[in-house]
């Protein structure tokens, strides 16, 4: 999927979610005007719909930050990434430095992903 397709598709998931709210919040701004008297009987009718699109908001925002892994720094055996990274390719020849101290890295995404 190309990223103009990815932004027109989040574009319209976040849309989805914000059209009620504004429809309840401008039900309510014209209750106020025209009737401030009957705005605590309006209220509570409309907390639903403000709640679900809420409860939609924050699920959609939870899936689209699963579509990116967030990145596990810890510290990290650089010798034993490269080993495990070259895995058993005899093509390739290593003299890694022994006794280094770990660094903090991400030992599954840090060395190109």
């Amino acid at each position: 999927m190309r990223l103009g397709n990815i932004a027109r598709q989040v574009t319209h998931d976040i849309k989805n979610g914000l059209a009620p709210l504004r429809n309840v919040f401008r039900h309510l701004t014209q209750v106020a005007a025209t009737n401030p008297r009957s705005c605590r009987r309006s209220s509570p009718k409309r907390q639903g719909t403000v709640e679900s699109s809420i409860n939609y908001l924050e699920t959609l925002a939870a899936n689209y930050a699963k579509l990116s892994p967030q990145s596990e720094r810890k510290a990290t055996d650089v010798n034993a990434v490269v080993r495990r990274r070259l895995g058993a390719s005899g093509s390739v020849r290593t003299k890694l430095a022994d006794e280094l101290p770990p660094v903090s890295a991400d030992a599954l995404g840090g060395c190109g992903g």
